[in-house]
């Protein structure tokens, strides 16, 4: 059956917290037996480029390393760079990245250097690998012989990638 389902999620912290509308589209069943599968948006309180604290929608990125790839995959293709240090570069990772400079400052650098372009062309070679789990450390290694490696961390069910 094929439907529209319209969830209520709390956004926020403490007395800052709104309940904020996400709409899973038409084409979604609604039996859709894994929970993970439906395509879940909420929004989240990130850091801007300037250092302010902005509203942004974020994409729920769960489940499986995989998902992390296409998602960065999506926000590469989209030039949404910004979005993607926010929402999927290992949090500790985002903040050794911005102790010294704003992320405006690192986002620039990344673009100048081609690292955007490196980095997808990266992610289409192990989208479809089979990563090595480390379960102890909550991680995933895209390893490849003679190539750049790509890690990602999992935290509370989702995945980031980390700057090693």
């Amino acid at each position: 059956m094929m439907g529209r389902l319209c969830v209520v999620a709390l956004v926020g912290c403490g007395a800052a917290t709104s309940a904020v509308p996400v709409t899973i589209p038409r084409d979604v069943p609604t039996s859709v037996a894994a929970p993970r599968a439906l395509p879940v948006a909420s929004s989240a309180a990130a850091p801007s480029s300037s250092g302010a604290w902005q509203s942004a929608a974020v994409e729920a990125v769960a489940g499986s390393p995989r998902d992390a790839i296409d998602r960065m995959l999506k926000l590469l293709r989209e030039g949404a760079v910004e979005e993607l240090f926010n929402t999927l570069v290992d949090p500790a990772d985002l903040k050794k990245l911005t102790d010294s400079e704003p992320l405006s400052d690192v986002i620039a650098a990344f673009r100048k250097e081609g690292k955007d372009r490196d980095l997808v062309k990266l992610l289409v070679r192990v989208r479809d690998m089979t990563p090595n789990i480390d379960q102890a450390e909550h991680t995933a290694t895209y390893d490849q012989e003679g190539e750049k490696t790509i890690r990602f961390h999992e935290i509370d069910g989702r995945w980031y990638v980390m700057n090693d």
